[in-house]
């Protein structure tokens, strides 16, 4: 259960985390996910279906394309700065979706000479539901001149542990082309129930 095991990580307050696993794999998804808490690795193995992965808590620099919806952070997200809000507790600002609301943040990545070739793309955030869950999807949409390549929507609802506090998550989206130069990619948040609920810490990679 990714829900369970993202609750874990967000609870966890020791330095190092040790994860194993046996008689399975571990997704590429839970992985991001837990990279995301325990960025710095110290040891890994895998032998078959089972392994074990020792990490501290660090930050995580790989993600090219971030966004925390603080006023002053210049960021290549599009945004309406009206649906910014801020925290009464942390003074952290993050992003609403209020209801009847469809779409919200998104991101356009133009693929360039420089970072061309990739053919997977990591996503993170953490959303909050006030009350109840609506169903929400990640959707990235790959463009080549005026052909669609890619359509891939993954429901974020799995990651959600409990209405009103923060939870994160993870989609790893693994494409069988690579990425061009001149292809633009299109991410951005579905409200596809059109119910409230808040974002915050957008991060994407490409690799």
């Amino acid at each position: 259960n990714i829900a369970a095991f993202g609750k874990v990580l967000a609870e966890t307050q020791k330095p190092r985390f040790a994860l194993g696993w046996v008689n399975g794999t571990l997704s590429a998804e839970a992985k991001a996910l837990f990279a995301s808490y325990f960025a710095e690795t110290r040891k890994e193995k895998i032998f078959g279906n089972s392994g074990f992965i020792i990490a501290d808590r660090g930050k995580n620099q790989a993600y090219q394309f971030t966004e925390d919806f603080e006023a002053q952070t210049n960021s290549p997200w599009a945004t309406d700065k009206n649906r910014y809000k801020i925290d009464s507790v942390t003074a952290n600002s993050y992003y609403t979706f209020m209801p009847n609301e469809e779409w919200g943040a998104s991101l356009k990545i133009t693929v360039d000479e420089g970072n061309s070739g990739p053919k997977k793309l990591t996503v993170l955030g953490d959303l909050r539901f006030p009350d109840l869950l609506s169903e929400v999807n990640l959707v990235v949409v790959v463009s080549r001149g005026d052909e669609q390549m890619e359509y891939y929507s993954r429901s974020v609802n799995d990651f959600m542990y409990k209405t009103g506090i923060w939870s994160r998550f993870s989609v790893v989206k693994t494409f069988d082309f690579n990425l061009g130069a001149g292809d633009i990619v299109h991410i951005y948040l579905w409200n596809r129930t059109k119910g409230p609920f808040d974002v915050d810490n957008l991060k994407v990679k490409t690799y």
